[in-house]
Order: C-alpha cells, then sequence, then structure tokens
C-alpha cells in the first residue's frame, strides 16, 4: 500500500492516515462471517425441503418433456411439404357460358377474325372475303335467282 503524499503542513494528515490503518487491520484480523451455526433439528428441515423441492422438480420436468414431445410430433405433421396449385382462369366467350369454337377462314384456313354476314362464312381477309362473294353470286346464277347486286 503506497501512501499519499503530503506536504510540509501535512502533520494532521498523516495521524488520520495511520488511525485508519489501524482500524483497518483490526478489522481484517476477525472473522467477518459467523461460524457455522446450524442445528441438526434445521439440518432436517433443511433435508425436508430439499426432497420436496425435488418431487416439485420432476413433476415440472416431465411436464416440459411432455410438452417437448408434443411440440416435436406438430412439427413433424407441419413439416408436409404443400403446394398450392396456382389460380387457373378460364375464359368462356360464348353465348350462356359455352365454350366458343374457334373458327378458320373457309378459304385460307386462318383463323378467323370476321363472319360474312349474307352467307355465315367465316373470313380472315379481305381477298378472302371478295372470293366467298364471288363464289356466292356464281352459286346463285346456276340456282337461277337473281338477288340484284351482292357485292355490296
Amino acid at each position: 500500500l503506497q501512501e499519499p503524499k503530503l506536504g510540509a503542513s501535512g502533520e494532521a494528515k498523516r495521524a488520520l492516515l495511520q488511525k485508519n490503518k489501524k482500524w483497518v487491520m483490526a478489522r481484517m484480523g476477525c472473522l467477518m462471517a459467523p461460524a457455522n451455526t446450524v442445528t441438526p433439528e434445521t439440518q432436517a428441515q433443511y433435508l425436508e425441503e430439499a426432497k420436496e423441492t425435488e418431487r416439485k422438480n420432476t413433476a415440472s420436468l416431465k411436464k416440459y418433456e411432455q410438452f417437448e414431445l408434443e411440440k416435436k410430433k406438430k412439427n413433424e405433421k407441419t413439416n408436409v411439404i404443400r403446394k398450392v396449385q396456382p389460380p387457373y382462369v378460364r375464359i368462356v366467350d360464348g353465348p350462356n357460358g359455352k365454350w366458343m369454337i374457334k373458327l378458320l377462314c373457309s378459304v385460307t384456313s386462318r383463323p378467323a377474325k370476321y363472319k360474312d354476314p349474307l352467307t355465315d362464312l367465316p373470313y380472315a381477309t379481305p381477298g378472302a372475303f371478295k372470293l366467298i362473294r364471288e363464289k356466292y353470286t356464281e352459286f346463285l346464277k346456276k340456282k337461277g335467282i337473281d338477288y340484284g347486286n351482292v357485292e355490296d
């Protein structure tokens, strides 16, 4: 223990330091904690208390282990990989919710965008439309029916 440096007028401080040193040394010399004063009666009480605590702890441990087993079983069941099917959208364009039949051009066999109102034949291009009308007028001439100008 290093003593602090005191000035020339530090006689009072030096005396106080010596007094404190003596007090600390006296404190360290005596026992700080009282001796073990456990009697046989209190020892028996402690043993009974320890048995009760042990019983509570084992019951709690069993409960905890049961909980962990249930949790493990639950996790095993939920680890099944489930695939969610994406939503499939079906578009029904026909009347009364029926499927519409894709019409093909009667001349070019391409998907038809239009329908001739006079003959109800589907067509895809203006050239196909002209050909349908020409064939229709020829058909009418063969039958002998005159509808005037069908080209309109």
